[in-house]
């Protein structure tokens, strides 16, 4: 597998897991990677949307993008095009979006 994949993708979970903002030193830390790298990795999930640099408090956060990547994945695997009547993931009731909740 692509490290550079897999070293962005750990470093996306563990800012969603974190529930607050994260300094690159505490992601390069927690991750095992090296500062100039972990750096790079925030500035391209920043430059793609799916993290964001926050400055009070100070740290990287994981933006709405990801909720929006995985809401369209529940969506899908909740309605597959293959599933038939009575089927335990068709017949399970639909969540609302937080959109949808105003």
């Amino acid at each position: 597998m692509e490290q550079t994949v897999r070293k962005a993708l750990s470093l996306l979970e563990a800012l969603v897991a974190a529930n607050r903002p994260c300094r690159l030193t505490d992601l390069a830390r927690q991750l095992g990677l090296t500062k100039p790298n972990t750096h790079r990795l925030l500035t391209t999930l920043c430059a793609l949307g799916y993290a964001q640099k926050n400055q009070a408090p100070l740290g990287y956060t994981a933006t709405l993008k990801v909720w929006e990547l995985g809401s369209q994945v529940a969506a899908q695997s909740e309605n597959p095009p293959s599933a038939t009547p009575g089927d335990p993931v068709q017949s399970r009731p639909r969540r609302a979006s937080p959109q949808a909740l105003f």
